[in-house]
């Protein structure tokens, strides 16, 4: 198994701002502002029931994000977010160099995603969604997609979508406009540890509804230091023998304490990969707690 930490949501360049971790902890990851294809407008998905996502995206930018603000709804990991047909899976569409990456990395069925992005805490003040003073800039683990099918959708997918995958059709990455790298991965029929079946009367991805210290990737470069969410914590067992096999961090010597070990990820890349092998058991083990104690689905 490989586990892909992948970076997904509004970040710096596209939305301009974290998304947010509401009082009762609820995280919301927002879809990236698009207006390419399969684009569709934010006021048309649904994130959350209990929470007025659009207000909150126009609080919180100020006006900038309204429900009109076309969106990149992708990763679908929910089926609340649109109406589905009865057949529908969730799924990720990749392309050109980060699809390159994870096709060189041999990523395929049986892998699983870790889909984190940018996060910070709201609260209200005067009836607006603002970000809490202080609050820190996190990198937060919201989702997660076992990899169930690969499917090559190319640069003019709408025939195949239409004839073999017609629950694809409201994924963008399922229409034209995208190079002949479009790729889309399916989620699995549940979560499997090699053959051994994790989670019962689901389906392979999910949605972690909300925040706790174990899905947050940053942490304080020491003690008392401010965070900076590039600044992350994994189990020591992701570096063994204090070497690292995580894609784009291979030359990465982290700072080993109490079991933990810090580094800070790199800014390029949208796909970070490590490729378990036999003796990184304790790696699954760690990633499938995660998913069996924290995950909505």
């Amino acid at each position: 198994m490989k586990i892909i930490f992948s970076r997904k949501g509004f970040d710096s360049s596209y939305g301009k701002m974290p998304s947010p971790i509401l009082p009762d902890g609820t995280i919301m990851s927002f879809p990236i502002p698009s207006d390419g294809t399969g684009a569709r407008r934010l006021a048309s998905i649904r994130l959350n029931p209990k929470y007025d996502h659009i207000k909150i995206a126009e609080d919180l930018s100020n006006g900038r994000i309204t429900g009109d603000t076309t969106v990149h709804m992708d990763p679908d990991l929910s089926a609340d977010t649109l109406p589905r047909i009865d057949s529908w899976r969730p799924t990720f569409g990749q392309v050109s160099s980060a699809q390159g990456h994870l096709k060189k990395m041999g990523v395929g069925t049986g892998d699983l995603f870790l889909f984190f992005g940018w996060f910070r805490q709201v609260g209200q003040h005067a009836g607006k969604w603002i970000f809490v003073p202080d609050a820190p800039n996190l990198h937060v683990l919201f989702g997660w997609m076992q990899i169930g099918e690969i499917i090559e959708a190319g640069s003019s997918p709408e025939s195949l979508i239409g004839r073999d995958y017609p629950w694809l059709k409201d994924h963008p990455h399922a229409h034209t406009g995208y190079p002949a790298s479009n790729t889309i991965y399916a989620a699995s029929r549940g979560l499997y540890h090699g053959k051994r079946l994790m989670l019962t009367g689901t389906i392979g991805a999910g949605l972690f509804g909300k925040f706790h210290r174990n899905l947050q990737l940053t942490t304080p470069s020491k003690p008392g230091a401010r965070y900076n969410r590039s600044h992350w914590t994994l189990p020591e067992s992701f570096f063994k023998n204090g070497r690292s096999k995580l894609s784009y961090h291979l030359d990465v010597i982290p700072r080993i304490s109490f079991g933990e070990a810090s580094f800070e990820v790199v800014a390029r890349g949208q796909e970070f990969i490590y490729p378990c092998d036999e003796n990184d058991s304790d790696v699954i083990d760690w990633a499938m707690s995660l998913i069996t104690r924290y995950s909505t689905k």
